[in-house]
């Protein structure tokens, strides 16, 4: 089970730098939690975005919004995400 956990939150955490980093606007990003630990079966991924300067969210494509949504990222991708 804890591998199995570990594969599918790496998955959540590759689907949501795909989708921040569709917008071209992507700089950094930062992970830390339980995730980054040696905990077997992480149950989520914490994640910082650094946006560009110019970054506006409510311009990406429908599908990229949804990470920078405040709520919808922890509820669907699982994956806590805060972002500048």
């Amino acid at each position: 089970m804890g591998a199995r956990r570990q594969v599918e939150v790496t998955e959540r955490l590759r689907w949501v730098l795909e989708l921040a980093g569709r917008t071209g606007q992507l700089r950094r990003g930062f992970i830390w939690g339980s995730y980054i630990t040696n905990k077997i079966a992480p149950n989520d991924v914490d994640l910082m975005l650094v946006m560009a300067a110019d970054f506006r969210w409510e311009l990406c494509g429908l599908e990229a919004q949804r990470v920078f949504d405040c709520t919808l990222p922890e509820q669907e991708l699982g994956a806590t995400v805060m972002w500048v």
